[in-house]
């Protein structure tokens, strides 16, 4: 009979180092896991929107006055897109605040990922609107005027 209840007890102990090994080592890896793929997206989504602008602004640079094309972004959450006259940037603010997971393109102190899109000489922008704020999903209205590229909503 001793040696069913050391089982028990045995197997109990066992249960018990496998909930704790759980809840302080797998627990915090997967939502770590899961801040830089939630991070590693809103990068890539607002680069790919960005480069969306920076196409349209180049096409319409290299047309006659009065042409348009309408583009829709998605902006997501943290991140932003910013106008000037001769570049296209955006930025994206990390959820995960840890020095040893952010990617090497990014700022360490301010935790925040950012890209400049040069645009051609050609395509001198007339930025209406200075920045966009995610998360946000709005139309951009670009349109070749006399001597700019007018960027507006």
């Amino acid at each position: 009979m001793k040696t069913k209840g050391q089982a028990s007890i045995e197997f109990m102990f066992l249960i018990l180092i496998s909930i704790v090994y759980i809840t302080t080592v797998v627990v915090p890896m997967a939502k770590n896991a899961q801040g830089l793929v939630y991070d590693t997206e809103n990068i890539s989504r607002t680069n790919s929107e960005a480069q969306k602008i920076v196409n349209a602004i180049t096409n319409i640079s290299m047309q006659s006055a009065g042409s348009r094309e309408t583009v829709t972004v998605f902006i997501p959450a943290d991140s932003n897109i910013t106008c000037s006259s001769s570049k296209i940037s955006f930025a994206t603010t990390l959820s995960i605040k840890e020095r040893a997971t952010i990617p090497s393109q990014c700022d360490p102190i301010t935790f925040t990922c950012s890209k400049e899109f040069m645009l051609p000489s050609s395509a001198q922008i007339d930025c209406k609107i200075p920045g966009i704020n995610g998360p946000v999903a709005t139309k951009i209205i670009i349109e070749k005027q006399a001597a700019k590229v007018a960027f507006y909503q």
